[in-house]
């Protein structure tokens, strides 16, 4: 992270323009895009695939408790 913060620091001493005008699309860019619905969207979507998998996971687990029983 320090290192960022350096290089940041020297490009905006040589280029300050150049590092103004990305700083100001960068900020337009997150203002006019939804950044609260993609994250909303992306948490949604996430919690939709968790579900399957812990099923899968949970009937593998059985799966292994009734082959160990099995063999003792």
């Amino acid at each position: 992270m320090q290192e960022w913060c350096d290089y940041a620091e020297q490009c905006a001493r040589k280029e300050p323009l150049k590092c103004t005008l990305i700083a100001f699309l960068f900020g337009l860019v997150l203002t006019v895009l939804p950044v609260g619905q993609i994250i909303g969207a992306l948490t949604r979507l996430l919690l939709w695939l968790i579900r399957p998998a812990l099923v899968v996971l949970g009937a593998m687990k059985i799966f292994e408790e009734i082959e160990k029983r099995r063999v003792d």
